[in-house]
């Protein structure tokens, strides 16, 4: 998906994602989401969590098994 969203403040930013889901509602919610995300000024700022990251230690076991 590829569209142009305009800020409160006047300026424009363009946003090119692929959605998750495809289909055309599936895109098309998906873009609600990012346009929620822009407004709400979370676009960009999701959190990492400390189960995301995994050192090779923990990961060999599971490569292995």
């Amino acid at each position: 998906m590829d569209f142009v969203f305009q800020h409160a403040d006047g300026r424009k930013q363009r946003v090119v994602k692929f959605s998750p889901v495809q289909t055309r509602r599936g895109a098309e919610q998906y873009e609600r989401e990012l346009r929620s995300a822009l407004l709400n000024g979370t676009f960009g700022k999701e959190q990492c969590g400390e189960e995301s990251v995994i050192t090779l230690a923990d990961f060999t076991p599971r490569l292995l098994t």
